[in-house]
Order: structure tokens, then C-alpha cells, then sequence
């Protein structure tokens, strides 16, 4: 192989929940296309668009300009962009504009950093390089100071607990040490556009930065040994683009007997699940138009179902209390989530706040979910 291996924090996670994962893509093995990717491609570059233009115009917010940006979005080459991925990105764009404070200090957009092994700067297709990090936003809060954001498009949430285990923002820091030796502070935040939510930002100091460099130069160190690229089933097969290609993947479906050794069961479980969203997605996309014919000669397709929901809960509150149901009647139905909550709080500034509240007016139910999780209990 010529040159060295490259990384992100992206690639080396990807190692590290799968070797497997990482071999298929240093070959350059035929990924999946999958809509997930394309439409947070579309949904940052419709951000992106939205803060530069903000920043011309030297103003902190314009939502007039949402439906513009969402329009002139296209694929690579011109290609035009399917139109639910243009909707989708669209929603992006206006939740992000209408909820994110932009300051806009000297701000840089999509910045794209790229270092050797001597963790000097080279080109982002530089063949000596060894790690890569894009920084979404990047503002120069004070002289020795500067505030990284990364913006998060899709529907998923990490736990708390998740979030807390990520290094994300330290490898953001870091990479931003090594192209600013001057800055001293660095804040780091991830926004949840789509939810309307801010983690952090955390501050990290340079000191504390210079210690994770040497766990970070560790473990890219044990993924240039790796040689096998042995696969690892886990809850990540499900978004795995590589599962084609994957003997354990392939495998799951032609076992006869149920496993009798626990980590065996467990990763089958874990591929039928991943097989199953497969073969799911195939047959939503074949009976869209028709549906399927079975061999009892029934169908297969989609029926409709009505499901009701309430667009103006102030006036029908209202209409309910004047019609003489209750209060008390009227609160014991409505239900507050901790995600509402959470972008009630937002509004005054106030969204540490969500624990207080939960604590004081509300409660916790138990479930238990069959999912892939660490060892040690947590509490999210």
C-alpha cells in the first residue's frame, strides 16, 4: 500500500466497532448508496449556504432564505437532487434557522484539515496524509480562543452515556491544536438541527489536548496492524455500507440450528436484524406502486390507516374548558415529552434545565430494549 493508512474520527470509530467495515473501505469496495448519507450531504451544504450568506449580509438571522437555498441544491455535476431529499433538506434548513444563535466572529465554514504523520499540514488528496477532520463552523472567539460546532442533520440522538464515552469533540480540538498552535481554548459543541439541540460546548485547553494526541497516534497505530479485517456484528451492521460484501452478513440467513454459544446467538441476532431492514426496505420500494402477489394468493402492500392528531392544541384546550370539561381533566391528557420540554427550555436560553423540570413535575418508566450495550450499568 503506498503511502499511510488515513484517518478520521469517522474512519478510526469505524475500525474500531468493525474491522471488517474499515478493510471493505481501504480496498474500495462498493458501498451502498443510502438515502441517510445523501440527505445529510444536502442538509450541511444547505446550512453551510445559509451561514455564508448570513455573514455577507453581516446579520444573524434570516429565514426568508430557507426555501431559496433548499431550491438551488443539487447533486454532484449538476445532477439534480431528488425532490424528497430537497423536502428533507429543506426541514433541516428552516429547524436550524430558526433555532441556532449564529454570532458569526470571523466564522469559517466547512473547513477541511489535513495533516501527515509529522502532523504538518498537506492537502486534503495529499498522499502522505494521515488524518483528515472538516469542521462544520469554526468562530474566533477571542484572540487565544475559538469555538468549534459540528452540525448533526439526521434523527438520531445518541444516550447521554454515548455522548459522554465519544472523543468527537477532543479529535475536533485536536485537529484544530495542529492548525492554530497560537489558540489557547478551544470550545466544542455538537447542534442537533433537527431536535434544536446543543451538546456543549466543552471546553478543552490546549495541555489537556496534547495528552489525547499520544491515545490518538496509539490507536491508529493498531489499525495499520490490523491485517484480517475480521467482521464484528453488532447494532451497527444495520447501517454497515459494506454489509454486502460481508461473509458474516451473507452466512446469518443459511444457518440452520439456533447457536447454543451465547456470543454466536447474539451476533446472529444482530444480523437477521440488519438482513431484515434489508429485505424491509426492498419490499416498501417494490409495493409502493403494487403490491406483491403471495402464493395463497393474497397481497402484500400497504393499507391505509387514518391517525388523528391535534395541529391547535391552544384553541382546542380553549373550546374544551369552555364547554365545561374540567382543568384538571383537560392536564391529566396532555403530555409533555422530554424532547418538547427540552425545546421549550431553548427558547429562554434555559435547556440545563430539562433535569430540574423532570425532577420536580415528572417521572420515570423502565423498559427493557434488546440492544447492544457496554458492561458496566448506566443511567441515561
Amino acid at each position: 500500500m503506498a503511502g499511510p493508512r488515513a484517518y478520521s474520527f469517522s474512519a478510526l470509530s469505524v475500525f474500531e466497532e468493525c474491522p471488517a467495515q474499515f478493510g471493505y473501505k481501504v480496498q474500495k469496495k462498493a458501498a451502498l448508496t443510502t438515502e441517510a448519507l445523501a440527505s445529510g450531504i444536502a442538509s450541511h451544504t444547505a446550512i453551510a449556504r445559509y451561514v455564508a450568506h448570513c455573514h455577507r449580509e453581516g446579520i444573524k438571522a434570516d429565514p426568508d432564505v430557507v426555501d431559496p437555498i433548499a431550491d438551488a441544491l443539487e447533486l454532484d455535476k449538476g445532477r439534480p437532487l431528488p425532490e424528497p431529499l430537497r423536502v428533507d433538506a429543506r426541514e433541516v434548513l428552516r429547524d436550524f434557522a430558526s433555532s441556532y444563535v449564529l454570532e458569526l466572529v470571523r466564522p469559517q465554514v466547512e473547513l477541511e484539515l489535513a495533516f501527515d504523520a509529522a502532523w504538518s499540514t498537506v492537502g486534503w488528496f495529499d498522499k502522505a496524509v494521515r488524518w483528515r477532520a472538516k469542521l462544520d463552523l469554526i468562530e474566533r472567539v477571542e484572540k487565544n480562543r475559538i469555538r468549534i460546532t459540528d452540525w448533526k442533520t439526521g434523527r438520531y440522538v445518541p444516550t447521554a452515556t454515548e455522548l459522554e464515552a465519544s472523543d468527537q469533540l477532543k479529535c475536533y480540538a485536536w485537529s484544530a491544536a495542529k492548525k492554530w498552535p497560537n489558540v489557547k481554548v478551544f470550545d466544542v459543541a455538537l447542534y442537533y438541527a433537527r431536535q434544536r439541540w446543543e451538546h456543549g460546548p466543552f471546553e478543552f485547553e490546549r495541555d489537556e489536548i496534547e495528552e489525547f494526541g499520544g491515545d490518538l497516534e496509539r490507536r491508529m497505530a493498531r489499525a495499520d496492524a490490523e491485517k484480517k479485517f475480521a467482521p464484528v456484528p453488532g447494532d451497527h451492521c444495520q447501517r454497515c455500507d459494506w454489509r454486502l460484501h460481508c461473509p458474516a452478513y451473507k452466512a446469518a440467513a443459511l444457518q440452520e440450528a439456533i447457536p447454543e454459544d451465547p456470543t454466536e446467538l447474539a451476533e446472529l441476532f444482530l444480523l437477521l436484524k440488519a438482513r431484515l431492514k434489508d429485505v424491509e426496505a426492498a419490499v416498501k420500494s417494490r409495493a409502493k406502486d403494487d403490491p406483491l402477489p403471495l402464493r395463497n394468493g393474497r397481497l402484500l402492500g400497504f393499507v391505509q390507516a387514518r391517525k388523528w392528531g391535534i395541529d391547535d392544541v391552544e384553541a382546542t384546550v380553549k373550546d374544551l374548558l369552555e364547554g365545561g370539561v374540567k382543568a384538571e381533566v383537560v392536564w391529566s391528557k396532555l403530555s409533555l415529552s422530554k424532547t418538547a420540554l427540552g425545546q421549550c427550555l431553548a427558547t429562554i436560553g434555559e435547556k440545563d434545565m430539562v433535569g430540574q423540570f423532570l425532577d420536580t413535575y415528572g417521572s420515570a418508566s423502565i423498559s427493557n430494549n434488546l440492544k447492544e450495550h457496554d458492561p458496566s450499568p448506566s443511567e441515561d
